[in-house]
């Protein structure tokens, strides 16, 4: 028999698009590292912190019934959880790409050392 589940496309948010969609109850779910997250991270909006590689074993702390934005240290880490929360029954799921980064570039609310990133998001960005 084959286990092979068909998912949906996983849907791709800019910052900005990221931003209304906080603003209008949607939770970010922050896969970077603790240490990471504790230097400089987002600020305005509703935050669960969870590294990608403890993703599965803390499935429970996520709410289903809300849109969540995965965002990582990379597009394709966000993309990652992403497709895995959708395998996982989660319905309202998108990757923010670029990220943190390009999330301070647009000069949207963030806490700590921001000069630690550099750098931007690089071309093709949305959100430029």
């Amino acid at each position: 028999m084959n286990d092979f589940k068909e998912l949906p496309e996983l849907r791709e948010m800019c910052p900005t698009s990221s931003r209304k969609a906080l603003g209008d109850g949607a939770v970010l779910l922050d896969l970077r590292a603790a240490a990471d997250v504790a230097r400089v991270g987002f600020a305005g909006c509703e935050v669960i912190a969870i590294p990608l590689e403890a993703l599965e074993e803390r499935l429970g702390e996520l709410p289903r019934g809300r849109q969540i934005i995965a965002v990582a240290e990379t597009p394709e880490g966000a993309k990652k959880a992403g497709y895995f929360l959708l395998y996982q029954g989660f319905e309202r799921v998108a990757a923010m790409n670029p990220g943190l980064a390009r999330w301070v570039a647009k000069g949207f609310p963030t806490y700590g050392d921001t000069a630690a990133l550099g750098g931007s998001c690089g071309a093709g960005c949305c959100c430029a």
